[in-house]
C-alpha cells in the first residue's frame, strides 16, 4: 500500500506500456519510512523490465525525497534531473510556542543519510536550473528530464506524477491534468 503500492500498480498496469520512467521529487515531504519500500520496488522494476529511470529534483527536495535520490543516484538506479537538493534530512517535530508561533527542532538522526546530505545535498547528474517567477509556466526541469529519459529509452516514456504550480491546470508539454498520469510517445513529443 502507499506509495510503493501505487507504484507497483502502475509499473503493473500503465506503465508497462513505456519504455523509460520520470518520477518527480521536487518539492518538501515525504517519510523516510517508505523510502526503502520505494527503492525495492524501482530496483526490480529496472532490473526485470530494464527501465531508464530519471528522477527530478529541485533545491526544495527534502527529507525522504532527499534520502531517496541519494540512494538512486548513489546506487545508480537513476539519473538526477534538475537542481542541488536542499540538504535538509534531520527528522524534526514542531512545538506550539505561543501568539501564533511554531517552534521547529531537530529530534532524529536519520542514519548515514544526515552525515552525508544534511547541509551538503545531493548533486544531479544532469544540472538544470529551475524556472524563475515570470517563466509563464516553463519548467526547464521537467523539460530536460523528458529529453534524459527519451536519450536513455530511445522510444516512449511515462511521466510519472507531473506537478504544476498551482495556478497551472495542465502541463504545457503534455496537456495532462496536473495530478494526472499520462504515457507519451516520441511522436507525440515531436514538433
Amino acid at each position: 500500500s502507499g506509495v510503493p503500492g501505487l507504484l507497483q500498480e502502475l509499473f503493473e498496469g500503465l506503465c508497462a506500456m513505456g519504455e523509460g520512467v520520470v518520477l518527480d521529487l521536487r518539492g518538501r515531504g515525504g517519510s523516510t519510512g517508505e523510502v526503502a519500500k520505494i527503492v525495492d520496488v524501482l530496483k526490480t522494476q529496472r532490473k526485470t523490465r530494464r527501465l531508464p529511470l530519471v528522477a527530478l529534483v529541485d533545491r526544495q527536495s527534502r527529507s525522504a525525497k532527499e534520502v531517496l535520490a541519494d540512494i538512486l543516484k548513489t546506487d545508480g538506479v537513476a539519473t538526477l534531473v534538475g537542481e542541488r537538493t536542499a540538504g535538509a534530512v534531520v527528522g524534526a517535530t514542531f512545538a506550539d510556542v505561543g501568539h501564533g508561533c511554531v517552534l521547529m527542532f531537530p529530534v532524529v538522526k536519520v542514519v548515514p543519510y544526515t552525515d552525508r546530505i544534511e547541509t551538503k545535498g545531493v548533486e544531479p547528474d544532469v544540472a538544470v536550473q529551475r524556472a524563475g517567477p515570470y517563466s509563464g509556466g516553463a519548467d526547464p526541469i521537467l523539460d530536460a528530464g523528458l529529453a534524459e529519459a527519451v536519450r536513455l529509452s530511445g522510444g516512449p516514456f511515462i511521466d510519472l506524477a507531473w506537478r504544476a504550480e498551482p495556478s497551472q491546470k495542465t502541463s504545457p508539454l503534455t496537456g495532462v491534468a496536473a495530478t494526472g498520469w499520462r504515457v507519451a510517445t516520441r511522436k507525440e513529443r515531436e514538433p
